[in-house]
């Protein structure tokens, strides 16, 4: 299943949801909660009861569907994340539109790619005993580039924090386009499908390029580590 995350500043948080009623069809959104029925969905005006009542939910408590996918929003200390899934047609037109549009948002960093890749890239499952921990790892793109997936959005902010050049990023790239002057995205593979024939040179790229993030850091620390509660405490510093 294709998936979407789009990170941006934490101030931003209203002003993305605003952007978002303004998209065009069949990318402008129709309001929900999980409590109503599909068949009693209707459009919806953004408004400042809106923004309050969305962002003071959690992601899975309050959607924003359109006839092409569906947007959650979820706000963190330092970031706002927009997760976009349930794509109608992944390899439609619709998607470049969609991607175009969030050029426009001025994201701080995102990527697109099947569920599978990224949790390939940002998941890790530690087995002590009979204990099974699942965690999620490296996500705060203000810290460091979460990873490099099949669709990458690089703000011009975040290859300066991370003293990351362009240009030796878009060698890695099978296709790259900017769609604003301070964004680019990147196209590693053609078919999303594929990563895993290409996770083994994005995981070595990862790893090589200090602005990155590489799940193989937190394997080689926490590898060791038998014990519950150390292991935990030892995997945090990462999320």
């Amino acid at each position: 299943m294709l998936v979407g995350i789009i990170y941006f500043e934490e101030i931003r948080a209203k002003e993305v949801l605003k952007t978002l009623f303004s998209f065009p069809v069949p990318l402008r959104p129709i309001s929900y909660s999980e409590d109503e029925e599909p068949s009693s969905k209707n459009t919806r005006k953004f408004n400042e009861g809106s923004a309050k009542k969305i962002l003071s939910q959690p992601p899975q408590k309050y959607f924003l569907s359109s006839d092409f996918c569906r947007y959650n929003f979820l706000l963190r200390e330092s970031y706002a994340a927009l997760f976009i899934d349930n794509f109608s047609s992944p390899r439609s037109s619709s998607l470049d539109l969609l991607i175009e549009e969030i050029c426009n948002m001025n994201p701080f960093f995102g990527c697109i790619c099947e569920g599978e890749e990224r949790d390939h890239r940002n998941r890790v499952v530690k087995v002590i005993g009979k204990n099974t921990i699942e965690s999620w790892v490296g996500r705060n793109p203000f810290k460091k580039v979460p990873g490099l997936y099949w669709k990458t959005i690089f703000s011009k902010q975040i290859l300066l924090q991370n003293n990351l050049k362009i240009e030796k990023l878009k060698k890695l790239a099978k296709h790259s386009s900017t769609l604003k002057i301070s964004t680019v995205v990147l196209t590693f593979f053609d078919d999303p499908q594929d990563w895993r024939k290409y996770a083994e040179a994005l995981d070595s790229a990862c790893n090589s390029l200090d602005g990155i993030f590489s799940k193989e850091q937190v394997l080689a620390e926490t590898s060791h580590i038998e014990n519950v509660m150390q292991y935990i405490t030892a995997i945090s510093k990462f999320k």
